[in-house]
């Protein structure tokens, strides 16, 4: 097994669109540690503390197309998991504009649709998981790179593994 210790270890699309699982806690919690996995080991780096709570990343295998997180944790009811998605500029470029949607939202969201003044962050997007209906609503992404580029996300818990698929597809929906 090739995983990756990583903060950000899946790509959605190259090294400008990545994928993270992390894991948050209320600081006075203390997670248990899976047994299946040695996840223990993991860089410092992959864990943040910080105002009352404690944030955890997950490792990962990467295959294309699809990031398997290895979940760290047993204790489910007592945190709160999202997938992170992080825009980076390449060397010597601005942030390739795009933008997210969904199925059952009135309109996009994220990266580019980031006003000054807005919460959060527009390099930064982040995703309950499984969400509000018990299971990961599917996120469409539009990347403008001279021709558009559309990807479809979708996760799903297997077990001890979180699956995530990002696939580039030829329709767009009708939610741009």
């Amino acid at each position: 097994m090739d995983l990756r210790c990583l903060k950000f270890p899946g790509e959605v699309y190259t090294n400008e669109l990545k994928v993270a699982l992390e894991s948050t806690f209320p600081r006075h919690i203390a997670p248990t540690l899976m047994s299946a996995l040695n996840l223990h080991e993991v860089p410092p780096e992959m864990e943040h503390h910080d105002h009352g709570i404690s944030r955890f990343y997950h490792p990962a295998e990467v295959r294309s197309g699809t990031t398997v997180f290895y979940l760290r944790f047993t204790n489910d009811g007592e945190l709160f998991k999202r997938l992170v998605f992080r825009r980076r500029s390449p060397e010597g470029r601005g942030s390739l504009p795009m933008v997210m949607a969904r199925q059952d939202e009135a309109n996009p969201f994220g990266f580019s649709c980031w006003k000054q003044g807005d919460k959060g962050n527009p390099h930064y997007v982040s995703l309950a998981f499984p969400g509000k209906t018990g299971e990961f609503e599917p996120v469409f992404i539009r990347i403008f790179n001279g021709s558009d580029l559309f990807f479809k996300v979708e996760a799903r818990q297997f077990g001890e593994t979180l699956v995530v698929s990002s696939n580039p597809i030829d329709e767009p929906p009708e939610l741009f």
